[in-house]
């Protein structure tokens, strides 16, 4: 990430001084100002390129614990700033010395005046970090590993998925257990929900038409077989997810949850669809 302060904030007071020397304003309490103002602009900047960089470092990334996560770049953009102030306060009170010595002006910024100006920008800067954390979290694709017999872990994962719907879900599987039914009840009563296999089940198809007759907003069709080869959920048209094992028998075998392509999965899913036979 972006340095706490560069060579190029080091050479700021220089030019402005040279500058005023030529307009015979060497001396002067706006010369002080001037340098303070070119040191206190370069640091605001430097403050929004950490974030900057944090946001582009981050983008995509998967975290599991974000309190630490949040914690430990609060950390980082103190230290950051501290340093900042202590190297900017050094150079602007070397670059300003002359004038104070000739000058006591009331309006002459403070020796502090840096340390002060990233002071108070600590709180804004910190509520960015949160900002940044809340916006992965919350657009963070699930991803979960399930060990061998961990059944609970893998039912209660589907709930959670079907629970995050809000308009729609579609289920990509070779086999529908009624069990995955039974799971889709805790999907909001507007969500509609689309489930595609190509392997016939009395029992499914019975789960299915229990579903449909209690709530309506399901249609399920039977593909050709032999035309699924991976198991996916696509939530809301915008989260695609795959499945290491058959729904119904998730958490019976060591198997994932993870991000997949939503665009390609989306385009399969709809191909498939086209092609399939409701099941009555």
């Amino acid at each position: 990430m972006a340095g706490a302060v560069s060579k190029t904030d080091t050479n700021i007071a220089p030019p402005i001084l040279t500058r005023l020397a030529s307009q015979g304003m060497s001396f002067s309490s706006s010369a002080a100002e001037l340098v303070f103002q070119g040191f206190r602009d370069a640091l605001t900047k430097r403050d929004d390129d950490i974030l900057s960089a944090m946001r582009h470092v981050f983008k995509d990334a998967y975290i599991e614990d974000f309190v630490n996560l949040t914690e430990g770049l609060k950390a980082e953009l103190i230290w950051r700033l501290e340093s900042a102030s202590t190297l900017a306060s050094s150079e602007f009170q070397s670059s300003t010395a002359s004038t104070r010595s000739q000058i006591n002006h009331p309006n002459m910024p403070s020796e502090i005046a840096l340390l002060q100006h990233l002071k108070s920008l600590q709180p804004k800067l910190l509520a960015e970090i949160d900002l940044i954390c809340a916006n992965l979290r919350d657009t963070q694709t699930p991803r979960l590993f399930l060990k061998k017999g961990d059944v609970f872990g893998g039912n209660r994962a589907l709930r959670a998925i079907f629970e995050s719907a809000q308009i729609s879900v579609v289920i990509i599987d070779t086999y529908l257990g009624p069990k995955v039914f039974d799971l889709l009840e805790v999907t909001s009563g507007s969500v509609q929900i689309r489930p595609i296999s190509d392997k016939p089940n009395k029992a499914s198809a019975q789960a299915y038409r229990d579903f449909k007759q209690q709530n309506g907003r399901i249609e399920f069709r039977l593909c050709d077989s032999k035309d699924i080869h991976a198991r996916y959920i696509i939530v809301d048209r915008q989260t695609a997810l795959q499945i290491g094992h058959s729904l119904k028998d998730l958490g019976n075998s060591d198997s994932g949850i993870d991000p997949a392509d939503t665009a390609e999965i989306l385009k399969r899913f709809e191909e498939l669809w086209r092609k399939a036979r409701p099941v009555n």
